[in-house]
Protein backbone atom coordinates (compact mmCIF):
# COMPACT_ATOMS: atom_id res chain seq x y z
CA UNK A 1 0.00 0.00 0.00
CA UNK A 2 1.66 3.21 -0.77
CA UNK A 3 1.14 5.99 1.82
CA UNK A 4 -0.12 9.63 1.31
CA UNK A 5 3.46 10.87 1.75
CA UNK A 6 4.45 8.40 -1.51
CA UNK A 7 1.40 9.95 -3.14
CA UNK A 8 2.50 13.37 -2.98
CA UNK A 9 6.16 12.16 -4.25
CA UNK A 10 4.42 10.59 -7.49
CA UNK A 11 2.43 13.70 -8.15
CA UNK A 12 5.61 15.84 -7.68
CA UNK A 13 7.61 13.39 -9.89
CA UNK A 14 4.68 13.72 -12.92
CA UNK A 15 4.10 17.35 -12.68
CA UNK A 16 7.55 17.75 -13.35
CA UNK A 17 8.03 15.04 -15.93
CA UNK A 18 5.11 17.37 -17.77
CA UNK A 19 6.75 20.60 -17.22
CA UNK A 20 9.58 19.67 -19.23
CA UNK A 21 8.25 17.53 -22.02
CA UNK A 22 9.38 13.82 -21.12
CA UNK A 23 7.45 11.35 -22.13
CA UNK A 24 7.03 8.51 -19.34
CA UNK A 25 8.87 6.23 -21.87
CA UNK A 26 11.94 8.45 -21.51
CA UNK A 27 11.77 8.89 -18.14
CA UNK A 28 11.56 4.96 -17.50
CA UNK A 29 14.50 4.61 -20.18
CA UNK A 30 17.01 7.25 -17.81
CA UNK A 31 16.07 5.02 -15.15
CA UNK A 32 16.63 1.93 -16.68
CA UNK A 33 13.25 0.46 -16.04
CA UNK A 34 10.70 -0.80 -18.68
CA UNK A 35 8.01 1.72 -19.56
CA UNK A 36 5.48 -0.81 -17.85
CA UNK A 37 7.22 -1.10 -15.28
CA UNK A 38 7.75 2.48 -14.35
CA UNK A 39 4.33 3.34 -15.26
CA UNK A 40 3.55 1.14 -11.79
CA UNK A 41 5.30 4.31 -10.24
CA UNK A 42 3.53 7.26 -11.42
CA UNK A 43 -0.05 5.14 -10.68
CA UNK A 44 0.93 4.37 -7.54
CA UNK A 45 1.25 0.80 -7.12
CA UNK A 46 4.70 1.19 -6.34
CA UNK A 47 6.56 3.71 -4.48
CA UNK A 48 9.97 5.01 -5.70
CA UNK A 49 13.26 4.27 -3.97
CA UNK A 50 15.74 7.01 -2.63
CA UNK A 51 17.85 6.24 -5.40
CA UNK A 52 15.39 6.92 -8.15
CA UNK A 53 14.48 9.79 -6.22
CA UNK A 54 18.06 11.45 -6.80
CA UNK A 55 18.23 10.57 -9.86
CA UNK A 56 14.76 11.70 -10.60
CA UNK A 57 16.37 14.92 -9.54
CA UNK A 58 18.95 14.90 -11.55
CA UNK A 59 16.85 14.37 -14.43
CA UNK A 60 13.69 16.47 -13.85
CA UNK A 61 16.20 19.28 -12.42
CA UNK A 62 14.43 19.93 -9.00
CA UNK A 63 15.85 19.24 -5.78
CA UNK A 64 15.16 15.86 -3.76
CA UNK A 65 13.76 18.11 -1.17
CA UNK A 66 11.26 19.21 -3.71
CA UNK A 67 9.56 15.50 -3.96
CA UNK A 68 9.59 15.18 -0.36
CA UNK A 69 7.79 18.37 0.40
CA UNK A 70 10.67 19.91 2.02
CA UNK A 71 10.71 24.00 1.25
CA UNK A 72 14.26 24.62 0.98
CA UNK A 73 13.93 27.77 0.80
CA UNK A 74 15.65 30.66 2.79
CA UNK A 75 14.52 33.60 4.22
CA UNK A 76 16.45 36.79 3.87
CA UNK A 77 17.68 36.74 6.72
CA UNK A 78 19.03 33.32 6.65
CA UNK A 79 20.66 34.17 3.40
CA UNK A 80 22.29 36.98 4.68
CA UNK A 81 24.03 34.91 7.47
CA UNK A 82 24.73 32.22 5.24
CA UNK A 83 26.46 34.25 2.65
CA UNK A 84 28.37 35.90 5.73
CA UNK A 85 29.16 32.32 7.01
CA UNK A 86 30.47 31.57 3.58
CA UNK A 87 32.79 34.43 3.39
CA UNK A 88 34.91 33.41 6.38
CA UNK A 89 37.75 32.77 4.70
CA UNK A 90 39.73 31.30 7.99
CA UNK A 91 38.59 28.00 9.63
CA UNK A 92 39.35 30.26 12.90
CA UNK A 93 36.81 32.69 12.03
CA UNK A 94 34.13 29.60 11.06
CA UNK A 95 34.51 27.89 13.62
CA UNK A 96 34.06 30.99 16.47
CA UNK A 97 30.91 32.11 14.77
CA UNK A 98 29.51 28.52 15.26
CA UNK A 99 30.17 28.47 18.60
CA UNK A 100 28.90 32.19 19.05
CA UNK A 101 25.72 31.04 17.55
CA UNK A 102 25.41 28.06 19.33
CA UNK A 103 25.62 29.97 22.63
CA UNK A 104 22.75 32.28 21.63
CA UNK A 105 20.77 29.27 20.60
CA UNK A 106 21.46 28.04 24.35
CA UNK A 107 20.88 30.98 26.34
CA UNK A 108 17.80 30.99 24.44
CA UNK A 109 16.52 27.22 24.98
CA UNK A 110 17.47 28.66 28.51
CA UNK A 111 15.56 31.73 28.89
CA UNK A 112 12.24 30.22 26.96
CA UNK A 113 12.51 27.36 29.75
CA UNK A 114 12.56 30.03 32.23
CA UNK A 115 16.20 29.84 33.48
CA UNK A 116 19.03 32.22 33.91
CA UNK A 117 21.56 32.41 31.32
CA UNK A 118 24.17 32.73 33.35
CA UNK A 119 25.69 35.95 32.60
CA UNK A 120 23.62 37.90 34.47
CA UNK A 121 22.66 40.05 31.98
CA UNK A 122 18.79 38.61 32.46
Amino acid sequence: MVTRLEEQITKRVVDSREAIGLSRKEVASMLNLEEQSYGHYERGRSAFTVDQLFQLSRILGKPITYFLGVSDKLAPDEEEALHLYRSLTQERSRQLAIRTLRLYVDDERLLANGESSGDGSR
